[in-house]
């Protein structure tokens, strides 16, 4: 294949089907994700809907857009397909250009240079498989296994501990000896193996060179009791010279926690945990961009955030405005080696920073006085407007009579 791709539908929050694609492309260095989005999203979909589906999978990877859909034509019986057509038939055609040059923007940048990912979880789908039984003997079985793979790829995400997935079938293609734990084009320091009831022979020789030259090794939960599926205590040999964790959100947290590259935390020190993040290394300076990763309860009302953006390393911050193409270097802090970007961040932001190497003099200061109010609305007046094509009345399921009958 050449350009790995998923299909999102319902603005359901995939994000073990975006990571397992991300991983895929990471590891076999395609250029870039496509993504097929925004089918079954309503005919009410608007544009703050577009622009946090597209965020978040931009985050994970994606930078080539399908979007679900333009008709051709608004013949025939088929056309209550939703979302609204993204084409002339929708009046807001023209102002598209807004969403899609954000995202543009957004994709020019984060095809550029390599991803920066420090950790490899093992995929756990073969162990998965030896429980796809019917349902009344394996069906709660399932059920916690397919939680499990959803919570370790929430926990990790959500807590900004970016990682790829490796497949235990395409590991012996694209392992390679050397300088940490190297699939393909990616080279991971910490290996993570989440709950599993079976592992590969081939796995186990790649984890046992590994750890024989120092790599972190994380067992969290169960540890395989089967190699090849047949019972076998080589990978219980092989956890006892490495971590051995509860598979609980706090003990992987601890175990991760010193890799870290990124932290985002409210201003009262406790994770905000609901940022995706996808970080890249471009010569001698580096991108990031930040997402929102949950659906907010209420989108007509979301009170702004003020986090704290930890990045490793002595960085100079230049904000790249993805709505208006501004760019401007940010104000931030230094403290500890690491650069702190303060940023109030309102509930449909999404940020691109590019990360210069060294100092700025700009070293960020609480404002003073709020920010000045440009203009109010009162909304519960009448307001003019003008049409730009006269209205239409639609007849959904009209009914007629001929003559008298």
């Amino acid at each position: 294949f050449q350009l790995p791709g998923i299909d999102i539908l319902c603005e359901r929050m995939e994000l073990t089907t975006a990571k397992q694609c991300q991983s895929a492309v990471h590891q076999y260095g395609r250029e870039g994700m496509l993504s097929e989005l925004y089918g079954v999203t309503d005919w009410d979909y608007d544009f703050r809907g577009h622009k946090f589906q597209g965020d978040w999978q931009a985050a994970l990877g994606v930078s080539i857009r399908v979007h679900h859909l333009t008709w051709a034509s608004m013949k025939g019986s088929a056309k209550r397909d939703y979302p609204a057509c993204i084409g002339y038939q929708s009046p807001w055609y023209k102002e598209y250009a807004y969403v899609e040059d954000h995202f543009a923007r957004i994709n020019t940048v984060m095809t550029r240079g390599k991803p920066v990912v420090k950790l490899g979880v093992i995929h756990p789908i073969e162990s998965f498989w030896l429980a796809h039984g019917d349902t009344q003997s394996s069906g709660e079985l399932k059920d916690e296994m397919e939680h499990n793979f959803e919570k370790i790829t929430e926990w990790l995400l959500y807590s900004q501990n970016d990682f790829d997935f490796i497949s235990e079938s395409i590991l012996p293609s694209l392992y390679k000896e050397g300088k940490g734990f190297t699939v393909g084009e990616m080279s991971y320091e910490i290996i993570l193996l989440p709950p599993m009831k079976t592992i590969r022979s081939t796995t186990l020789d790649a984890l046992e060179s590994f750890a024989s030259r120092g790599g972190k090794i994380i067992f969290a939960g169960e540890i395989p009791f089967l190699e090849n599926a047949l019972p076998s205590d080589r990978a219980k040999k092989l956890a006892s010279r490495c971590i051995t964790i509860p598979f609980t959100h706090t003990s992987i947290m601890q175990e991760v926690e010193p890799e870290k590259v990124i932290s985002i935390r409210q201003t009262n020190g406790m994770p905000a945990n609901q940022y995706l993040y996808q970080l890249r290394r471009d010569g001698n300076h580096h991108w990031v961009f930040i997402a929102n990763g949950k659906k907010p309860p209420h989108k007509e009302v979301i009170p702004p955030r003020h986090i704290q953006i930890t990045i490793q390393g002595e960085h100079t911050p230049v904000l790249y405005d993805t709505l208006t193409g501004n760019i401007a270097e940010f104000p931030c802090l230094y403290q500890n080696g690491n650069t702190v970007i303060p940023y109030l961040i309102h509930g449909h932001d999404s940020i691109l920073f590019r990360l210069n190497p060294g100092k700025t003099d700009k070293v960020f200061a609480a404002p003073a006085t709020p920010r000045p109010v440009i203009g109010r609305i009162e909304w519960k007046q009448p307001i003019s407007y003008t049409r730009e094509e006269d209205n239409v009345y639609i007849l959904d399921l009209g009914q007629w009579k001929l003559n008298d009958g």
